[in-house]
Parts: C-alpha cells; sequence; structure tokens
C-alpha cells in the first residue's frame, strides 16, 4: 500500500515538473496518479482490483466513505488521458486549462486517499 502511494506521489511530482514541457505527458501522470491513489486505498482494504485504468470502476470499489467523498469527481476526462493520449492522432493536445482540471483533479483525489490511509492506519 505504501509503495501504491509513494509511486502516486511520485507521479503527482513528475506531472508538476513536466507540464511546462509536455502538457500531454502531464495529464497523463496525474491520471496515473489518481489511479495509484485509488489502488492504494484498494490495497489497504484488501479489496481485489481489475487491471484498469477506469478511474470510476475504482472508485466503486472503495470504501464507503471514500467513496462517497469522490462520487463528486467526474472522472470521465482524467480517465481519458490514460490511453488516448499515449497515441497519435487519439486526443487533441491539451491545453493550459486541461493540465490545470487534470492536476487539481488529481490532487484531490491523492489527499482524499492519502487521508484515508492515515485514518485507518
Amino acid at each position: 500500500m505504501q509503495t501504491w502511494l509513494a509511486f502516486a506521489r511520485e507521479d503527482l511530482e513528475a506531472a508538476k515538473h513536466v507540464m511546462y514541457v509536455s502538457a500531454r505527458n502531464a495529464c497523463f501522470l496525474a491520471q496515473q496518479a489518481a489511479e495509484k491513489a485509488l489502488k492504494a486505498v484498494l490495497v489497504r482494504e484488501q479489496v481485489p482490483f481489475p487491471k484498469t485504468h477506469h478511474l470510476e470502476q475504482l472508485r466503486l470499489l472503495l470504501p464507503e466513505a471514500l467513496g462517497r467523498r469522490l462520487e463528486e469527481e467526474d472522472f470521465s476526462g482524467l480517465t481519458s488521458w490514460a490511453v488516448a493520449s499515449r497515441y497519435p492522432d487519439e486526443w487533441d493536445e491539451p491545453g493550459v486549462r486541461d493540465v490545470r482540471r487534470a492536476m487539481e483533479q488529481a490532487m484531490r483525489v491523492f489527499a482524499a486517499c492519502e487521508e484515508a490511509i492515515g485514518e485507518a492506519g
């Protein structure tokens, strides 16, 4: 669980640095940070999860309180950065607004998951 959370933190930090070089990669890393943070909680709770990048699917597996806390998040945009942004012609290049939204959302998910792990631990 701590490794998943450490990897999520690392992806967030990498996204902050790469956003000035590649918006697309920053959005991808933001998605990865959120995904790994969610999976850290699932590992902590011993909830099996599928190999997926679909954040809403992972949210539905979370403990009830955390799942409710994140239920207002619109994961569709963030989830799409996981695959489509990795290949040319699959996605329009993100703009500054896209990067900010992805980063803010990933930071909220990470903070909520880190807090949930701290409360449980």
